[in-house]
């Protein structure tokens, strides 16, 4: 898969031309980008403030995956971790509690995602 090249300002483009195509409010969700990595930070909600489905969620991460970007996340209202994406949800005590709908995929919560893994390309081990 041939990766392109952005400049900073065509990377930030490229992710919020992600975000909006998804429905994202992009006043809720703060992001960077560094180079090939982007930092999202903030609440990930619709626009006008509704939540996302799981599906949405899905196709920015495997989005901006496809594009060779290397994603960090820390979401308030999502859960990204080892093996899968899952919604938090307010329980009336102010705990946080996690929904059962979930998507697969292999990352680390606050860490860089694999794009091969998320979007399951398995690689190809050397012979020698």
């Amino acid at each position: 898969m041939a990766i392109k090249h952005f400049s900073r300002l065509e990377a930030n483009k490229e992710v919020r031309r992600i975000l909006v195509r998804n429905g994202v409010d992009t006043a809720r969700i703060q992001f960077s980008c560094h180079g090939r990595a982007v930092n999202f930070t903030g609440i990930l909600l619709k626009e006008g403030g509704k939540e996302l489905e799981i599906h949405n969620v899905e196709n920015v991460f495997q989005s901006l995956f496809r594009l060779g970007f290397q994603v960090h996340c820390e979401i308030e209202n999502w859960t990204i971790s080892e093996g899968m994406i899952s919604k938090k949800s307010q329980k009336n005590s102010g705990v946080s509690q996690t929904k059962t709908e979930k998507a697969n995929y292999s990352s680390n919560q606050g860490m860089e995602l694999d794009a091969d893994e998320f979007l399951g390309i398995e690689k190809k081990k050397k012979s020698l």
